[in-house]
């Protein structure tokens, strides 16, 4: 089989399994292959090596799992909860010299068209016999409960070792109370018979139980950048489906700040944006509408200078559009932002997007904050917030106030994507077969008809599996 080493995914040192049968897997392969191995680096590493096989097996046969083979990529760090030594490198090693497991080097490279690549390894026909002997569903793996939820990172991209402060352990808190109630909450999209959503980019979309812990980023070296939530599987998931989301089996509502980083920007000056700030007048022989203007501005906000500005909106422009343009017409777009927003013209190409991006986590926070103390899961992608249904007064009231109180001023404007509920409730209303006024008995009643096989199996495995636990 020609096994194609860019479906993959990054191996995680901080993964479990909390079924019994996977240290009945470790013990025969220990036993088996490492039975002279007396160190206790190798009773950490081969639970988590295994565990990530097993799964990376369980979601797809045919993918790999990409890690890096040198020693300085396994520090005994707060990033590394489970204390995994470089002894991992020695391990795959002896693994893919016996067959056990297959192994292609990475390779490095200077080429944009062609870029370089960890090591992948993948499981053997030995090792998937264990599988089958130990079989561990998907619902059974996570993260360990230790794993650091509060990254930093350096201008690299590299994480970096920091000293806790009382706002470091405040925040990890946030998360920890979030993660804790994402853990006992059912999430999942009922028309999928199989959790996969293929990308036209050829990506893969996992939806799984086993992937909802989110943690917040920092960047360049500081707390004062970045803070954005990321790594649950809806962060990576196209907004035609995220409408398509059930939170323990409710439909859901989705609503986003109209115009957020502009609506900062006027904020850092006092004041209140009051108008769409992608909509504005260009030239009669501009080419552009709404949604490359937004692309345009988006990208200016968050460039560092007008010409880094221009490249880039160049480059996406050509990549996801067929429109005939010039250099000109975007520096002319740029300009005509900057006549309609005087105010805050001075800070666009400023690079001041990084630090936005900070206020408006800091919002998602206050947000998800309040939700928690709700006991009600919202699920957050930056300045977008997914609730059931039936909270989404709740959420534009805790959205409007949590926007206040971070940056002093109201929003522009809050608005709803994907279905609106409200219509199926008047809708459901007026219907001669509805009989009990009870909106949401009715809403979920009717969702119902369109749950797969597959989805109502994974909500009782993962129920059973909430069960055992408790």
């Amino acid at each position: 089989m020609n096994r194609d080493f860019q479906k993959s995914r990054a191996l995680d040192i901080n993964r479990i399994c909390h079924d019994p049968k996977i240290m009945d897997l470790v013990k025969e392969v220990r036993t088996t292959l490492f039975q002279e191995d007396r160190g206790e680096s190798i009773d950490k590493v081969l639970p988590m090596l295994l565990s990530e096989l097993q799964l990376a097996w369980l979601e797809d046969p045919d993918s790999c799992l990409g890690l890096y083979m040198s020693q300085r990529f396994y520090k005994l760090n707060r990033y590394n909860s489970l204390k995994i030594s470089h002894k991992v490198i020695q391990v795959v090693r002896t693994l893919a010299e016996l067959g056990w497991i297959g192994l292609q080097k990475g390779q490095q490279s200077t080429i944009d068209e062609q870029p370089g690549r960890t090591t992948r390894i993948w499981a053997n026909q030995p090792l998937i016999n264990l599988f089958n002997k130990y079989p561990v569903a998907l619902e059974s793996f996570g993260l360990d409960a230790k794993t650091e939820t509060i990254i930093l990172r350096d201008s690299d991209k590299k994480e970096i070792e920091y000293e806790d402060t009382p706002e470091t352990i405040r925040m990890r808190s946030v998360l920890t109370d979030y993660n804790r109630l994402l853990d006992r909450s059912f999430i999942d999209i009922p028309e999928l018979d199989c959790p996969v959503i293929e990308q036209m980019n050829g990506e893969t979309i996992r939806i799984g139980s086993y992937q909802k812990t989110v943690v917040r980023i920092f960047s360049n070296s500081s707390f004062a950048e970045h803070g954005r939530f990321y790594r649950a599987w809806w962060h990576s998931l196209p907004s035609k489906w995220r409408q398509k989301i059930h939170i323990n089996d409710a439909p859901v509502m989705e609503d986003d700040f109209s115009s957020m980083l502009p609506t900062l920007m006027y904020a850092e000056k006092n004041h209140r944006l009051k108008k769409d700030a992608y909509s504005f007048s260009l030239a009669g022989d501009n080419p552009f509408g709404r949604k490359e203007l937004k692309t345009i501005v988006l990208i200016a906000i968050n460039a560092d200078d007008e010409g880094s500005a221009i490249k880039a909106i160049r480059k996406n422009l050509r990549d996801g559009t067929n429109l005939s343009f010039t250099d000109k017409h975007i520096k002319d777009a740029i300009n005509a932002f900057r006549s309609e927003h005087p105010l805050i013209s001075d800070q666009l190409c400023s690079g001041i997007g990084i630090k936005l991006m900070k206020r408006d986590s800091d919002i998602a926070e206050k947000v998800i904050e309040r939700f928690t103390k709700e006991d009600t899961p919202v699920l957050s992608i930056h300045d977008s917030f997914i609730v059931p249904w039936d909270k989404e007064k709740e959420l534009r009231t805790f959205m409007e106030q949590a926007f206040e109180e971070v940056t002093g001023v109201l929003p522009f404007d809050i608005k709803s994507e994907g279905i609106d509920w409200r219509h199926k409730i008047k809708e459901g209303l007026s219907s001669p077969t509805f009989i009990n006024p009870n909106q949401r008995h009715y809403l979920l009643n009717a969702e119902r008809a369109f749950q797969s096989e597959g989805y109502k199996q994974r909500r009782t495995k993962f129920y059973n599996k909430l069960r055992t636990k408790s």
